[in-house]
Parts: structure tokens; sequence; C-alpha cells
């Protein structure tokens, strides 16, 4: 069974990082800690939190378990004008460099870091499912073609993706308009990656505020019907890709059925 650990980019003091809407240290500090608290009860991942402004909080984190790693280091002294997407690709690469669990691990899930994802361990087991025999997965929430971005406020890959994405990290450069989001669609696309992406479903629903925006993300709430259809809907789609093999096509097939029996029960029983 593939081994995933959590990889949560923390920078508690942006030091008037441009394009951050959300300054205050210690506000972003309390969010870090909810964050961390929360996976490490309603995960069973190891957790490496890597704070790339110097702050060691590790001692505000009540926990005893061997599945947490706090790593921090003095990295936010770059020019602040290659934005925060650089400073990100910073984090990362100090902690695949540093970080025991994730020299131990087939995948990094990759969260910003004061962001709660509320149905991880669902979307993740379901994904799977659905992607079962697709090897060497890049895992995304959405894929804006049109604009060529990823979104990376939480993906997974293994580390091969996180290593060659760190070799191009000097292309980012917020007030240039080329971001993180950017970079990582680039990677797909420029080594033909394309058949390695699942994208997540259900979708992640997440919890939190954006740092960039100060957008409050609230997830949307589904009766189970509508769950239920909106996972037939999502094998409907995958189901009519170009060049789908016949094994593919079946196996959807036979979790579209499935999931129209059950919809059948849960209709008699409300």
């Amino acid at each position: 069974m593939a081994r995933y650990t959590i990889l949560m980019t923390a920078c508690i003091n942006p030091n008037g990082m441009p394009f951050t809407y959300l300054q205050d240290v210690n506000e972003r500090e309390e969010q870090y800690i909810k964050a961390i608290n929360h996976y490490l009860e309603h995960t069973n991942f190891d957790i490496v939190f890597c704070n790339n402004s110097g702050e060691d909080i590790s001692d505000k984190i009540k926990t005893n378990t061997k599945r947490f790693e706090y790593l921090t280091f003095q990295g936010n002294s770059f020019d602040h004008h290659l934005g925060k997407g650089y400073g990100e690709m910073i984090i990362l690469k100090y902690a695949l460099s540093h970080s025991q669990f994730i020299k131990n691990s087939d995948y990094i899930i990759k969260i910003t870091g004061r962001l709660i994802v509320s149905n991880l361990i669902q979307s993740i087991y379901t994904t799977n499912l659905i992607w079962l025999f697709k090897k060497n997965k890049l895992y995304f929430t959405d894929i804006n073609r049109d604009s060529k971005l990823i979104d990376s406020r939480c993906f997974i890959a293994n580390k091969y993706f996180f290593e060659r994405s760190i070799i191009n990290g000097y292309k980012l450069n917020d007030f240039k308009e080329y971001y993180f989001e950017h970079l990582l669609f680039d990677e797909v696309n420029s080594f033909n990656m394309r058949n390695n992406v699942c994208l997540f479903y259900p979708n992640l629903a997440f919890l939190g505020i954006s740092g960039s925006t100060g957008v409050r993300y609230r997830p949307e709430k589904k009766t189970l019907l509508q769950k239920l259809s909106s996972f037939r809907d999502y094998c409907k789609v995958l189901k009519m890709e170009e060049g789908l093999s016949k094994p593919r096509y079946f196996y959807l097939s036979i979790i579209s059925l499935f999931i129209r029996i059950v919809k059948i029960f849960v209709r008699r029983l409300s």
C-alpha cells in the first residue's frame, strides 16, 4: 500500500509579503495550530509542518504522537517581488531535503498550512477507487486549461514530481504574473504527465481564509442523494474521455451501476 505524508507549508510571519492579505502573525499562528490539530486527529498520515520564517511553535502543539515532524528555517529573506509562490517553492525544497518522513514516503500531500481539508481522507480513498489501476498518480482538485492554472492549495504527487517542480521554481514571479499554479500546469504538460492526472472526487472541501484575498472557504453541503448523483455524473464524464480503454470503461460502468442501485435503496428508505 502506498505511503502518504502530509506536508503543511507555512510562513508564520510573512513580513510584508506582497499580495498577502493576512499579515497578522498571531492570527496566522492560531490558524496553523488549528489545522495541525485537525490533521493529527482526523488522519493517520505522518505530518510534516515546515515554516520558512524561523519561528518555533512546536511547544504549542499538544501531541505526544510520533507522526508529527516540525521543521523551521530562515527562508523568507528572498526578494519579495518574487512572491509567496517562490517562497513556497523554497519550503518544498527544504522539506524534501530535511524531512525523514518524506524520505520514506511514496506520495506527498501538499497542503497550504493554514487550511483545513475536511474531507481529505474520504476524497483520497474515493479517488483511488475510481482510478484504481492508474500508477504514479497526480491528484489535483481543479485544472483551468484556459488560464493554464492548477489549484495549488492541496495536491498530491510523488517525490519525482516535486523534485522536477523545484528545479523550475526559479521561474516563479508574482509581479510577472507567473504563479505557483502556472508552474504546476506547465510541469504536468511539459513532462507529458497528463495521463497521470486524477481529479479529486469528491472535490476537496476547504475550511479557512485565503491568505491572498481574505476570502473565507466554506464547504458546500449536500444530501446523500445529491452526493450519489454527483458521483455518478463524475463517472459519466470519465467514460466519455477520448482513448478510454475497454477495461476502464467497463470498470466505470460497474461503479455507475452500483451507485444507481444505492440511490434506489436510499430513496426507498427516505
